[in-house]
């Protein structure tokens, strides 16, 4: 199917005006496949309707859309009509499903993308993607309105009443809800790489905020595996789904409140800690919420044992760009946040003449504040267009092709605008700021590899040990056969990106499997994803180390 033509099974939205992330000249886009990556858990999608010809930069998005209610029983019945609107991306028009509830839509890729679905009698509801540069399947949900007056009723709230706001709202003011339903996921290790519910998670284990600061909150409140409500439970819990055996349930219904003046998003942050049955942390997430609509979230296991510490304040002489900000930039499959997906050279003019590609030497020369103050402004940090740009705009209606900071308390966000804030200086450069420490293998890199988790490892002694390891890589050697493990023998896991070694070599650390393997939204295969994106400190560790010329300071 070519773009500009109906199929009688998917309905392919095209946008004269928009072409990617730039308007410069581009080649004939490569025709991809409409099939893509599935990222909710292996539903049903759109069946593939062949090739279909994308605009230069961009993806397709497509599957159908269910009631949120039906989807918790196992009932996935596609909705028609309905309608979905794409926010935090620029000229992409609104969807329509067609009569069997199919969608799909072109975006740009490498960002992220809110999605709203409206229909008549049902709550507005939103939910938050992450996109690279492969066109994924994805079923979006939308709940009745009857449905959350049940859930409101079961826990003695209402769903449109006015009430007194409660601190830190001013308490003379008028409040109404915003609505968050999530479910609980786990690392995959149990599921042989396929997230499950997790189960006994309590109220008291969770940290809701909004933009950043303390917020009241009703719930969490905990629904039965099949998304009933169940006012006497206390802690998520899961039950084995009759037809297919497999686990459902981890689900939780937040109510936060907002003043009813209240009429752009608000960005809402969750997290869990949890000691049950083990310990781990699930999230943080962040999304963003709207008065009276429903955001649907899923908070997935991110580290085991004791969460990894915060990181440190920056250093005195500064934050590094080689090893802090320019991991930032690179594209979503590599940990980044995706801006190297456009503004590069590789495939035509970079998107605004912004080129950051070809390292960090040269993507601080497209950075320069002496030469682009505009892009970096020094004297005042957060007008600048590196950090305004990918901003998510409170209205949903972006300046940018695609947005990649949904807030300013984005740790990516921060650790740019501390490094500008610190005068945008690179090692070598004007003032001449000091390389950061190096990070020891033996200290710092190979405790993350083969400490177990309740000791602040990432847990890779769990699979990675004994004869015969996974990918034969084994962590519970010394540390001289670690550093071996790492730098001298070959991959063995059939790298999708053709690296020959677990770290890499040629200048590109963020390339290295061992970084890529248990990376979100990385294309290399690996049961468990523990490291959410470049912003991670222990992501940070390792890719500093490697690029510092992965030493072996082993006694």
């Amino acid at each position: 199917m070519t773009i500009g033509h109906r199929s009688p099974l998917l309905l392919v939205l095209m946008i004269s005006s928009w072409v990617g992330c730039a308007s410069d000249p581009t080649p004939t886009p490569t025709p991809v496949l409409d099939a893509g990556v599935e990222v909710d858990g292996g539903v049903v999608g759109v069946p593939d309707a062949g090739f279909i010809e994308l605009p230069p930069g961009s993806v397709a998005i497509s599957g159908s859309i269910y009631r949120l209610d039906d989807y918790l029983r196992g009932e996935n019945v596609p909705l028609s009509p309905a309608v979905i609107k794409p926010l935090g991306v620029a000229g992409v028009p609104i969807s329509a499903p067609d009569p069997q509830g199919r969608y799909s839509v072109i975006v740009p890729q490498n960002g992220k993308v809110v999605f709203a679905v409206e229909k008549d009698n049902h709550v507005t509801t939103y939910e938050e993607i992450s996109v690279g540069d492969k066109s994924i399947l994805k079923n979006f949900l939308v709940s009745t309105k009857i449905w959350v007056d049940i859930v409101a009723a079961a826990y003695g709230t209402h769903r449109t009443a006015p009430f007194p706001c409660h601190a830190p709202n001013p308490t003379t003011s008028q409040c109404k809800f915003a609505f968050v339903a999530g479910q609980l996921l786990d690392d995959g290790t149990d599921g042989q790489g396929t997230p499950a519910p997790v189960a006994g998670v309590t109220k008291d284990d969770f940290e809701i905020t909004v933009d950043g600061q303390p917020v009241y909150v009703k719930g969490p409140y905990f629904l039965a595996a099949n998304g009933n409500t169940q006012a006497n439970l206390t802690s998520s819990v899961r039950e084995r789904n009759p037809p297919t055996m497999a686990y459902r349930g981890g689900l939780f219904f937040v109510f936060v409140e907002l003043p009813i003046e209240t009429t752009q998003a608000k960005t809402v942050g969750i997290k869990v800690q949890t000691e049950v049955p083990t310990a781990r942390t699930l999230g943080p997430v962040v999304a963003k919420i709207y008065l009276q609509d429903l955001s649907y979230v899923k908070l997935y296991q991110t580290a085991a044992g004791v969460p990894p510490p915060p990181p440190p304040p920056p250093p005195p002489n500064g934050v590094d760009f080689d090893t802090v900000v320019y991991p930032l930039l690179l594209p979503v499959t590599e940990g980044g946040y995706g801006c190297l997906g456009c503004h590069t050279s590789a495939a035509g003019n970079p998107s605004g003449g912004m080129d950051l590609s070809g390292g960090p030497a040269a993507a601080y020369a497209a950075l320069d504040p002496a030469r682009y103050p505009q892009r970096v402004d020094t004297q005042v940090p957060a007008q600048s267009k590196l950090l305004t740009k990918p901003l998510y705009e409170a209205d949903g209606v972006q300046d940018h092709a695609i947005f990649a900071f949904v807030s300013a308390e984005d740790p990516g966000y921060q650790a740019i605008y501390g490094w500008i804030q610190q005068g945008a200086k690179r090692v070598g450069g004007p003032g001449n700021p000091q390389p950061p420490p190096n990070v020891s293998f033996y200290g710092e890199v190979r405790p993350l590899l083969y400490k177990p988790a309740a000791e602040g490892g990432f847990g890779c002694v769990d699979c990675h040990s004994g004869a015969e390891p996974p990918g034969g890589f084994s962590v519970d050697g010394d540390a001289n056969a670690l550093h071996l493990e790492l730098t001298s023998e070959a991959a063995q896991d059939g790298s999708q990106t053709g690296e020959p070694y677990r770290i890499n070599k040629r200048g590109e650390p963020a390339k290295s499997l061992v970084l890529l393997n248990p990376l979100q939204g990385s294309p290399e295969g690996h049961p468990v994803k523990l490291i959410p994106s470049a912003a991670d400190p222990r992501y940070r560790a390792i890719y500093t180390w490697i690029s510092q010329g992965y030493t072996n300071d082993s006694p």
